[in-house]
């Protein structure tokens, strides 16, 4: 494994990024064991791949990339199956409703986040959408445009993202006005809620 201060700083936010959603993914997905529950059935053990390569995107020996296995909805809904979980949902219309608001507020901030990855360069990468503005204000600082215009750019980008993080907290208003305390506890606990 790389020494991550050797990484260029666009890697070091990649990884950071995968390692975050990885254990966000791990905490949600694995509901916590209580005493009272009776342990877990033998482990089944699945054979590891013939040649995993190194690190995700890399390729392997076998000249295949691991990201090609990665899907993206899949992992979605795994996650939501487990938040179903952890909230103890079992109507399915009351679910629903829960499930569309959970997921419109992980992509608002799954969005946010992936655009602060190396200055929004790798937002495309990574299933985000590129920022108009900050592509405009990227352009301004790489074109040397003179000050003024590179302010009118900043303040731009600056209300964009106040409008960005508005629709976020509707979104999560829309949310909590949903759930019971406990379960705004558990997505406050999930990093969804404030």
């Amino acid at each position: 494994m790389k020494n991550l201060a050797s990484l260029p700083v666009s890697s070091r936010f990649a990884r950071q990024l995968v390692l975050g959603v990885t254990a966000t993914f791990i905490a949600t997905a694995l509901p916590a064991q209580t005493a009272t529950e009776t342990p877990p059935a033998a482990p089944v053990m699945v054979p590891a791949p013939v040649d995993a390569g190194g690190t995700p995107g890399e390729p392997n020996n076998n000249g295949n990339n691991r990201r090609a296995n990665f899907n993206p909805a899949e992992m979605q809904a795994r996650m939501l199956a487990a938040l179903r979980t952890q909230l103890d949902v079992p109507d399915d219309a009351e679910w629903a409703l829960i499930s569309e608001r959970v997921t419109k507020v992980f992509e608002m901030r799954r969005n946010q986040l992936i655009s602060g990855l190396a200055g929004g360069r790798l937002a495309g990468r990574f299933g985000g959408q590129v920022d108009p503005e900050q592509d405009a204000l990227r352009t301004a600082i790489s074109d040397k445009l003179p000050d003024t215009e590179i302010k009118a750019r900043l303040a731009r980008l600056r209300d964009a993202r106040k409008q960005n993080e508005t629709r976020l907290d509707q979104a999560r208003e829309e949310l909590r006005a949903v759930l019971s305390v406990r379960q705004e506890a558990v997505l406050v606990m999930a990093g969804l809620l404030n």
